[in-house]
């Protein structure tokens, strides 16, 4: 998402999005300044790629809806498996964020782990490819708002935001037309065609560009070409939401909907104004413009002083921040590409998705940044971006293991 405006002075260079249209914010006591709802204004930046289809095993989709043709499966080149997301909930849906929980979850590793230190998490001691449960259920989508109920199935969700130690992985990997067509349906929505091979030629050409791609500027970039100890636990940034939901696909998964993302956030039935409840925000729950430095002004958690932020080491602020089952950093640090096109939200949903693009082509956003204020913390907090932009980060959904 983009910078804060309104109260707070600096807007984060590379960070962007397109017109109006993020859902309404809740006005709560501990928020600061006034920020934008979730609209911005950027310029695109897609990365061309030759289009082919790939030679990669088939995956499985995962739980809940998803949009257009996207798709998560275990796509891959170099052997990847064919099947389930690579890591399993190991029984974590026992996790509470607001009452703290723990770590775990990970019962295989997907491919994006592959050789990877377990260096996430409050201790820098987990897996960073750490999966959690997610129970379905029924929510009311737009904070208890009884018109707008909807329902997902069982999935499962990443604990962590995509690091760029498990991006590393899939940049060594990468070739344009490494997912297969279909790859990735949703086995809960019928209308879900999984992987579009036309995204093919919306990919950078080489690994080499989806590297130079994934260097947007100071502001936002979390990718160094040589990994160092401090990188690769930072969530990777500067992503468009094909390269995005590229990834997923490739590491056994996909990206989540807007539906199932704002269930996990909301904790489902529980209609969290926050990812861990109804506290206000502070520097203790997630990284965002929120320390207040002696100012009128906020600034930045990670780097107080600064009106524009720095990303953080993933799960940096949990086990206080995560929300019910455990997923950190739902609310700041990494803004975060979900499947659905932007669009109004349907009801009633039942494993929905807007599958259909719009005019403008705009994907649904979700999670706030360290780069905005209190409000844009909160679940209901959605932003439309330009898919082909290089700004944001993601989450993989995955498969449900019984």
């Amino acid at each position: 998402m983009a910078p804060a405006q309104g109260s707070a002075a600096g807007a984060a260079a590379g960070s962007a999005f397109a017109s109006a249209g993020g859902s309404g914010v809740i006005s709560v006591s501990g928020g600061n300044g006034n920020a934008t709802s979730g609209n911005r204004n950027a310029t695109a930046g897609s990365g061309n790629a030759t289009a082919g289809n790939g030679d990669a095993t088939a995956g499985n989709g995962d739980a809940g809806d998803a949009t257009a043709g996207n798709g998560g499966a275990g796509a891959g080149n170099g052997g990847a498996v064919a099947g389930n997301g690579g890591m399993s909930s190991a029984g974590s849906t026992s996790t509470g964020g607001s009452a703290g929980n723990g770590a775990g979850g990970t019962a295989s590793e997907a491919l994006s782990c592959a050789r990877l230190a377990e260096t996430c998490g409050p201790t820098q001691s987990e897996s960073c490819c750490a999966s959690r449960a997610v129970p379905g259920g029924s929510y009311d989508r737009k904070y208890n708002q009884e018109d707008f109920p909807a329902t997902v199935s069982d999935f499962v969700l990443d604990r962590y935001e995509v690091t760029v130690g498990r991006f590393r992985n899939f940049v060594a990997a990468y070739s344009p037309d490494m997912i297969p067509a279909g790859a990735g349906k949703n086995p809960h929505n019928p209308r879900d065609p999984g992987w579009d091979p036309s995204w093919n030629a919306l990919l950078p050409k080489t690994a080499a560009e989806l590297k130079k791609q994934i260097q947007c500027g100071a502001a936002n970039q979390t990718w160094t070409d040589s990994p160092s100890p401090a990188s690769e636990r930072l969530p990777i940034m500067c992503l468009s939401w094909f390269e995005a939901e590229a990834f997923c696909t490739w590491d056994s998964g996909r990206l989540p909907t807007d539906a199932e993302w704002t269930y996990v956030a909301s904790g489902g039935a529980e209609q969290r104004l926050y990812p861990w409840g109804l506290a206000a925000p502070d520097c203790s729950y997630a990284n965002y413009l929120g320390a207040a430095n002696g100012s009128a002004l906020p600034s930045s958690c990670v780097t107080p002083g600064s009106f524009q932020g720095a990303a953080n080491a993933v799960g940096s602020e949990s086990p206080k921040g995560d929300g019910k089952w455990g997923h950190a950093d739902l609310g700041g640090n990494a803004p975060e590409w979900t499947q659905d096109f932007s669009q109004a939200i349907p009801s009633p949903c039942i494993d929905c998705a807007n599958l259909m693009p719009n005019a403008s082509s705009y994907r649904a956003v979700k999670g706030g940044a360290f780069y905005e204020q209190a409000q844009n913390m909160q679940v209901l907090f959605r932003s439309p971006g330009v898919q082909s932009l290089h700004s944001f980060g993601a989450r993989c959904a995955r498969a449900p293991h019984h």
